[in-house]
Formats: C-alpha cells, sequence, structure tokens
C-alpha cells in the first residue's frame, strides 16, 4: 500500500486592497506569503512558471502554475489569499523533501487536505465498500463511466467524504485502488496534526477506522481502533468566522452603500458593547 497527501489547500487573511489593479494587488499578495508563509513561499519561488489565471468564484484575479496544476487565488470580495495545490504539486513537494515542512506551517490554515491510499491489485471499489463501513456516513454514490469506477461514502458537500475508485485500462494506473478521504475546515487541521505527531501511517489507519471500512483489503492497514475526531466547538467556531468575514461582512457594506444603515453608528454600538464586557472597566 502506497499512502501519500494528494491534495492541500489553504488561506491566508490579506486585505485585497479595492480599487488596485491586478499586476497591484498580485504585488501585495506576494509580499503577504512571504511574511505568511516563507517555508511554501521559498520553495514555490524556485519552481517558476506562473501565469495569470483570471477569475473564480468571488476571486477576481488568480495566479496559475501550469506544470505543478497550483493556483493562488485573491482579490474581488474575498478578504484572504486561497492556494489550491493538487496531487502533482504535493508529489514535488515530497521529491524536493519540503512536503512536511509546508505542511507543518500551513497546519494552522488548512482549509482541506486529502490522503490517498493506493491498493495494488485492490479490486473492485464497490465491493470494498459494500463489504460495510460506519453507517454514521448516511450518504452513498456511485459514478460508472468508460473511465472507470468511483463510490462516494460520505456527502461531497460536508467536510468529510470518502471516494474509493479504480480506473479502467489504458490508464497507468488501471491496476490500482485508491481510497482517498478529503477532509476540510477543522478536520483538515486535525488530520494534519496527526500526520505530523504521528505519522502518515498512523493518519490513514484513523481514518479508515472513522469510516469503518469492513474489507479484507484495507485489513493489512489496520493498526490501531482509534479514530480521527474533531471537537464540537472546532467544527462550527472556524464556519462561523468564515461566514462573518464572507457573508454578513458583505452584506453590511452594501447596505450602507445604499443607505439603509449607517456603519459608523453600527461601529460605535458594538464599540460600546465591548467595552462593557470589559474586565478592565
Amino acid at each position: 500500500m502506497d499512502v501519500k497527501i494528494d491534495y492541500l489547500s489553504a488561506t491566508l487573511m490579506h486585505d485585497p486592497r479595492h480599487g488596485e489593479g491586478e499586476a497591484a494587488q498580485w504585488q501585495s499578495v506576494t509580499a503577504a506569503l512571504w511574511e505568511g508563509f516563507p517555508v511554501l513561499t521559498t520553495w514555490l519561488s524556485r519552481q517558476g512558471g506562473w501565469q495569470p489565471g483570471g477569475a473564480r468564484g468571488h476571486y477576481a484575479f488568480s495566479q496559475f502554475h501550469p506544470r505543478l496544476y497550483s493556483a493562488i487565488r485573491y482579490g474581488g470580495s474575498a478578504n484572504h489569499v486561497l492556494l489550491e495545490m493538487p496531487g502533482t504539486c504535493c508529489q514535488a513537494l515530497r521529491d524536493d523533501e519540503a512536503l512536511e515542512g509546508v505542511l507543518s506551517e500551513l497546519a494552522p490554515r488548512l482549509t482541506r487536505c486529502d490522503v490517498a491510499v493506493d491498493i495494488p491489485n485492490g479490486g473492485s471499489p464497490r465491493d470494498f465498500v459494500l463489504a460495510g463501513y460506519n453507517a454514521r456516513f448516511k450518504s452513498y454514490a456511485e459514478i460508472v463511466s468508460e473511465a472507470g469506477e468511483t463510490e462516494y461514502v460520505g456527502s461531497m458537500k460536508s467536510e468529510r467524504f470518502a471516494r474509493v475508485y479504480r480506473y479502467n485500462e489504458p490508464h497507468p494506473r488501471a491496476g490500482v485502488m485508491r481510497v482517498e478521504f478529503v477532509l476540510r475546515s477543522q478536520y483538515a487541521k486535525t488530520l494534519a496534526a496527526e500526520i505530523l505527531e504521528h505519522g502518515l501511517l498512523s493518519a490513514a489507519d484513523r481514518l479508515g477506522n472513522t469510516w469503518g471500512w469492513q474489507s479484507p483489503t484495507w485489513q493489512p492497514l489496520k493498526l490501531t481502533d482509534g479514530k480521527l475526531r474533531a471537537s464540537r466547538a472546532d467544527r462550527h467556531e472556524p464556519g462561523r468566522v468564515k461566514w462573518i468575514h464572507e457573508v454578513v461582512v458583505p452584506c453590511l457594506v452594501k447596505a450602507h452603500a445604499e443607505g439603509l444603515i449607517d456603519l459608523a453608528a453600527i461601529i460605535e454600538r458594538l464599540q460600546s458593547l465591548s467595552d462593557a464586557a470589559s474586565p478592565l472597566r
């Protein structure tokens, strides 16, 4: 079995500098990355080849690396920079023995972390999943195409799900079944902490126990009965902060611009509430 980190994404809080052009914003983003993620930015600076990638979602601009398939997204209504590093980039980091250092640096700001387990001659993904899994995962889906077969356990819209897939011939990985765990938000941070403290095998073991795989194909990787968990408070608080920044603040700004509310009065009110709650008052 081959266990690897196959996707990383992280955010860095950053003033998008509304009104400035793409070149000025990219210069500002670059400076912020050097300050916030020096290990990753040092490595990226040696890769070269970044190209403008255009807008996506609420990000006005992006830079794309065609060899690493990585992207840096920023600007628009976003109050942060988003870094996306798929499998090709993770492999390049492994080749340079830089992945652990980058993961350690990104861990507190991770928004997604995927772990892939490749099982040679692993059989059918459907047989693997139907052998049994944790009943707490209510969502299940199957996609079969000319390219191959994929089974999904857990909702793809949730903060964690697994996909088990295998390519058909003549794909170069046709002889391998992959079990891929996708974790977002606090689960991603918890996963990174497990990897950094106990290693990838321990993380994969705990992920397998969390999903409760019953297939004999998985048993050689089963080392303990431990599961990967995120505390209830930790699961909800990052989502609330993101909602405040990405939904509440833009709505307030828009309402102020349309003359519906007075932001200065709201800020004054918030300050008075903060002063009243202060233990030093």
